[in-house]
């Protein structure tokens, strides 16, 4: 069986349209216009199949979901900015290894904020890059940056699922399996900055049980987010 292109309104069991180029199945018996085989070449966003049914071009990204993520960026920045004055006081402390936790912590909130960027770039939508409030918290022992860092994933949390459900609203089910990801993250993030409360509370007080936690977060190592383009 040949492949021809037709494009001869009336010929076959259907007619060809206006404008767009068709391609044809030609046999034994003729050539008959499939549906199956049509080629449209139009500019438009919906367009009729042979049969009358509407095909339709990819749907933009919601501005109510494109929003609440332009601002989940900036979100993202802030930590970064925040856990860097954490990494600040410990290493002011001589804790070096608190302060490479909270400088590997920072450069994770840079790849999240990477990865949404990226996610609306591909979803042709434009950030916009909104200024990053400062950071002012200040810390008078070292457990208070400890509980402020679970207090911030906490909050981080919420914005997580605010996301989600604005994207659920609008049934934007690329967004929400995308979101998937962040979701599981913040459990993580809240169950470490938890377990960093405790240890500090059961360890810290002492001098040894202190330099063994920090060797401990010392040899944490970054690791570039592989789950997502970035």
């Amino acid at each position: 069986m040949l492949a021809t292109e037709r494009c001869r309104a009336g010929q076959g069991d259907h007619k060809a349209p206006r404008g767009p180029r068709c391609v044809g199945v030609e046999g034994d018996r003729g050539t008959r216009m499939d549906s199956t085989v049509w080629v449209y070449l139009t500019r438009q966003h919906t367009y009729p199949s042979p049969q009358g049914e509407q095909k339709e071009a990819a749907m933009a990204m919601n501005e109510s979901v494109s929003s609440v993520l332009n601002e989940q960026i900036n979100k993202e920045l802030y930590s970064a900015y925040l856990y860097l004055t954490f990494a600040d006081y410990y290493e002011d402390r001589g804790l070096k290894g608190f302060a490479n936790w909270y400088e590997i912590q920072a450069k994770e909130e840079m790849d999240h904020a990477m990865a949404i960027r990226r996610y609306l770039l591909d979803n042709d939508f434009t950030p916009t890059m909104e200024a990053i409030a400062k950071p002012d918290k200040t810390f008078q022992n070292d457990l208070e940056p400890l509980e402020a860092g679970l207090e911030h994933e906490e909050y981080v949390t919420s914005l997580i699922h605010h996301c989600y459900e604005v994207a659920h609203e609008v049934h934007d089910v690329r967004t929400m399996k995308f979101l998937d990801w962040f979701v599981s993250e913040q459990g993580e993030e809240e169950t470490n900055a938890r377990d960093m409360i405790t240890n500090m509370k059961l360890f810290g007080s002492d001098p040894k049980g202190l330099y063994d936690l920090d060797r401990e977060y010392q040899a944490r190592v970054y690791t570039q987010l592989t789950a997502l383009p970035l």
